[in-house]
């Protein structure tokens, strides 16, 4: 078993009712795409088993319904494994869509973000979702009695229709609602554009627009169903609606700035909104009136970030939960259904002047967001088609555990049955991926070393297949941490193996390392001075230990000692831990004449910014092998290549700084 931890997994990696005039203002038709030498230019990651296909599946989609821009993202198993854009954020400028840009969500905007701020406030507030709105006993009271009373008797629409309407009925498009007539309440209560409100558009509607039906028997998809949910959630929670969206929803997934309302000033990630002119897409700026709210279709974000936040949902709510709270009833064809129960979802569709929308999640783990820069009516249904061959495409793919954009682990799957595995000046924010992809694949490791250069902390790793022991790796952890899982470790049976000290961006000490279960007999310390270092070291070695890991960091004008030692390892050594470059060359000379090899190294550079070397020489063994030093990264790849080549592996693998730049020292050795 292994297990490697860190301090944090942020995730990045994995943000309501508007003036109907602006949900209706643009109805764009397909238009002909004109012929294109070239595929519209894409950026993003997919799982490169999947990539080809997804791309060609886009290009040819925007060409087609001649887009500006499209983006795709989609999940599976909790994990990011598409995330890509095609095209333009921006045709006049040419700025490439990137797989982060904000897109329009239009009515998407109900089911991702108004039916769970929903369900949250009747959670709050101990209601269930079959809650009475109207009347005595309702949510609202008597608010609009005298509204609804006007509305019943100039529509013959029954007055206990109105009160039989219940949060359910909302939601699912069964209240008999039609749209809202902004215009028209601006009319009845001769108010302007500065002093209308969407509770005025609601009164409006309640005396002039009468019910479609008896609540609960039909349902009809209306943009008022979800716009006046604005109202309601102000009348659950006291809050403004949006402010309450982004504190009940999105601030605990950590989405609020990256999901939000269009109102909201455009970030350098907001793709810009286009409409057709002359059959081409242009940018343009639409008009939103920003009193009403947005719950009907207002908010916008990246398709990354919608399906994290599906993810997010898909996780603490049932496919039927997610029906319920708007997913159920999107505006999108009756054909949708496919394959067995396997495979069914729940889905919603939006358009909205300025973009066009479609997300769907599968209760077998696969969440899918597209959407495009521009309102296109035929495109939004095709999205459709393309969902479900994204869909298929990926219940068909075995991806790896650990390969996930939202952690930024995009490296390919590497194969077992390699005698070693090395990897040099991993960033530390790519590690925890690489560890992952690695012992995923087989391996374990063997050394780690962490060193710093130009301002940065960067892994240089060696791991093997595994042998069938228990070991256990860690990194990131301060000393405190390290202490306790060296006190658990120790006690289940393990001993450190290699622990490797580094500086922390608080001016510090962190760990890294790796504990196997061994007999052996070790002693181990960490965070001692140079002068507790000598100290400890002249006893241990008085005791007959001898060191096989000895780093060195410095904090606040001091070196930092960390070691690890075991008793009776066969032959002789010799140690010094203050070397600079060039001493350890003189020293190299003068103990391969005295019979030893250099078995560990480890750089670092001083209090003064200089370049040292640990150095440990040892008698035993006598392989065969090959040490460098100040080596660039270049220099140092092509000599691990040769060394592979002519049956070396890798033993030892170190970097110090020298002018900002990282220089690698390394010890290869005949198995």
């Amino acid at each position: 078993m292994f297990t490697l931890t860190s301090n944090n997994r942020p995730r990045a990696r994995y943000r309501l009712a508007i003036a109907m005039a602006a949900i209706s203002a643009v109805t764009a038709t397909t238009t002909a795409s004109p012929a294109s030498a070239a595929p519209p230019p894409s950026t993003g990651d997919a799982w490169p088993s999947v990539e080809a296909e997804i791309d060609t599946m886009f290009e040819d989609f925007v060409d087609e319904y001649n887009l500006p821009g499209a983006s795709v993202a989609a999940s599976k198993d909790d994990q990011l494994v598409v995330s890509k854009g095609y095209g333009y954020a921006n045709t006049d400028d040419q700025t490439l869509l990137e797989s982060d840009h904000q897109i329009l969500l239009g009515s998407t905007t109900k089911a991702l973000i108004t039916g769970p701020t929903v369900i949250k406030a009747m959670e709050e507030s101990g209601l269930e979702l079959d809650s009475l709105v109207y009347g005595e006993g309702g949510i609202y009271g008597t608010k609009f009695d005298e509204d609804i009373a006007i509305g019943a008797a100039a529509t013959n629409t029954p007055s206990e229709w109105y009160h039989s309407i219940t949060v359910q009925h909302l939601l699912d498009h069964a209240a008999g609602f039609g749209n809202a007539d902004t215009q028209g309440a601006k009319d009845l209560f001769d108010v302007g554009d500065d002093e209308i409100t969407y509770e005025l558009v609601h009164r409006h509607f309640l005396q002039t627009a009468g019910l479609k039906f008896e609540p609960g028997t039909n349902d009809d998809y209306s943009n008022h169903h979800f716009g006046s949910m604005k109202l309601l959630l102000e009348e659950l929670t006291g809050e403004d609606a949006v402010d309450y969206s982004t504190s009940a929803l999105l601030e605990p997934m950590g989405l609020s700035e990256e999901i939000e309302p269009v109102k909201n000033e455009p970030k350098p990630t907001t793709a810009n909104n286009h409409k057709y002119v002359d059959k081409e897409p242009v940018p343009y700026t639409p008009n939103y009136d920003d009193s009403l709210g947005f719950h009907a279709g207002g908010y916008r974000s990246s398709a990354q970030d919608v399906v994290e936040l599906m993810t997010e949902l898909a996780d603490s709510y049932t496919p039927s939960e997610l029906d319920r709270m708007g997913f159920g009833n999107g505006g999108v064809s009756s054909t949708m259904q496919w394959g067995d129960a396997s495979t069914a979802f729940v889905r919603h569709g939006g358009r909205l002047a300025g973009g066009s929308s479609f997300v769907a999640m599968t209760v077998d783990g696969i969440n899918i967001a597209i959407q495009s820069n521009i309102e296109n009516k035929d495109a939004r249904e095709e999205m459709e088609n393309l969902f479900k061959e994204v869909a298929e495409l990926l219940r068909d793919s075995e991806v790896p555990k650990h390969y996930d954009i939202w952690e930024d682990c995009t490296l390919p799957e590497i194969k077992s049955g390699y005698s070693q595995v090395a990897r040099h000046g991993i960033a530390a924010s790519a590690y925890q991926c690489t560890f992952d992809q690695l012992s995923g694949s087989g391996y374990e490791l063997v050394w780690i070393d962490v060193s710093h250069a130009n301002g940065r902390s960067f892994f240089n790793v060696v791991f093997v297949p595994k042998d069938g022991e228990p070991w256990r790796a860690f990194h990131g952890y301060t000393g405190s941490q390290y202490q306790d899982l060296f006190d658990e470790m120790v006690e289940k049976g393990f001993a450190p193996a290699q622990i490797d000290s580094y500086p922390s961006s608080s001016n510090g000490v962190l760990y890294a390392g790796y504990f196997k279960k061994s007999g052996a007999n070790f002693s181990a310390y960490h965070g001692l001075t140079a002068s507790q270092h000598q100290t400890k070291f002249d006893d241990l070695k008085a005791k007959g230990f001898s060191p096989t890991s000895l780093s060195v960091v410095p904090v606040n004008g001091q070196l930092i000692y960390t070691g690890v030692y075991e008793k009776n390892v066969p032959g002789s050594y010799f140690v010094k831990s203050q070397l600079t470059p060039g001493e350890y060359q003189k020293l190299f000379d003068q103990q391969r004449r005295e019979g030893r090899s250099p078995m560990y190294l480890n750089g670092y550079n001083d209090n003064l910014g200089k370049p040292r070397i640990v150095a440990v020489f040892r008698s035993e063994p006598t392989n065969a092998f090959i040490a460098k030093h100040g080596m660039s990264s270049a220099q140092y790849q092509n000599e691990w290549d040769q060394n592979q080549d002519d049956g070396f592996r890798t033993d030892v693998v170190t970097a110090y700084d020298t002018t900002n730049r990282a220089r690698y020292a390394a010890i290869w050795r005949k198995p």
